[in-house]
């Protein structure tokens, strides 16, 4: 199914936690400072473009997915537990990087966690997301937020 335009702008920057999540495993077989580089690149996008696209689907598409039907309710719960555990995994990381040393495994289990859910979201989710919410709806929805800010 081809990706409706309002849902293309979160495609985009499910692409750049992709892009960390790939980013944040190399730099685990790494020395602490490119550990460190890593860990505060991806801070700085979740902290700017990463918040803001979750708090986008949850405000703008997961309500009307959510009261679709029970199979596209349990796709919204499990991506709110997702968005939970990326919320969870980052905090983590950003107490490591004040201490100035981050782990490998918490590198790793953040991009695994990233990589998990960005493929889900893609899937899955956003398919149901096109077949519960009605073409009018989408289209607003998609106008309502300024993505690229």
């Amino acid at each position: 199914m081809t990706r409706h335009e309002a849902l293309v702008p979160l495609t985009h920057d499910h692409h750049h936690f992709l892009a960390h999540a790939v980013r944040m495993e190399e730099a685990a077989t790494q020395d602490s400072a490119a550990r460190r580089l890593a860990a505060d690149d991806y801070l700085s996008f979740y902290l700017g473009k990463g918040l803001r696209n979750m708090r986008e689907e949850h405000e703008l598409f997961f309500p009307a997915t959510f009261f679709a039907s029970d199979s596209a309710r349990s796709l919204v719960l499990r991506a709110l537990a997702a968005h939970l555990a990326m919320y969870h995994q980052t905090h983590g990381l950003q107490q490591e990087l004040a201490t100035g040393e981050i782990a490998p495994g918490t590198l790793e289990q953040l991009a695994e966690i990233l990589k998990e859910h960005v493929r889900f979201e893609e899937s899955e989710l956003f398919t149901a997301i096109q077949h519960a919410i009605p073409e009018e709806e989408l289209l607003r929805l998609g106008q309502t937020y300024r993505r690229d800010v």
